[in-house]
């Protein structure tokens, strides 16, 4: 398994993806696994799949649908698919990125940033962007989540974000109490 981080070999994925990408993200249960079992049935150039749930998500019928095709996942977890993966990209937590969430009353509320990823872990979002600069030969754009929701409001079916309940902008930072060992 190849990993890639901060920019350090692009290049070689992009050199894998090339042909075509898939790009599937979902908690994977029974239906979704067979709908994407289904979609890539006939066959794609690579696959690019995010994870990063706590359960089971990778299911044995999506691994083995996966074959022999050339995979990057973006995952913080280890599942069935990390050792199958071509190229592993780490991934920040949901609390190391901002993010939107729907309430139990139906609301959209987006958060902030809560504590900053560990080194080289970045948002899906972001590693998306870097991805498409290194095939275009620019520079990456930052991710502006903000921006983000905002282009999405203006998307007919997608209104619902020009809506949503957004956190103050306090600089209020936070730092982990996590511990980190190598093993």
């Amino acid at each position: 398994v190849g990993i890639l981080y901060d920019g350090g070999v692009l290049d070689a994925a992009w050199d894998m993806v090339k042909e075509g990408v898939t790009t599937e993200k979902d908690k994977m249960g029974n239906d979704e696994a067979d709908a994407f079992a289904e979609a890539i049935a006939d066959g794609v150039g690579c696959l690019v799949v995010s994870g990063g749930y706590p359960t089971t998500w990778a299911t044995e019928s999506m691994v083995e649908a996966v074959g022999e095709t050339p995979l990057v996942l973006l995952d913080l977890l280890p599942n069935r698919l990390t050792d199958r993966a071509s190229v592993l990209l780490p991934t920040a937590s949901w609390a190391e990125k901002p993010g939107t969430f729907e309430n139990i009353r139906g609301t959209l509320q987006s958060f902030n940033q809560a504590i900053v990823p560990l080194d080289f872990c970045k948002s899906e979002a972001q590693i998306a962007l870097d991805l498409m600069a290194s095939l275009d030969d620019v520079a990456p754009e930052i991710f502006d989540a903000a921006r983000t929701r905002h282009e999405m409001a203006a998307i007919s079916s997608l209104e619902a974000f020009s809506t949503l309940v957004c956190p103050l902008d306090d600089e209020v930072a936070a730092e982990t109490d996590m511990v980190v060992v190598d093993l």
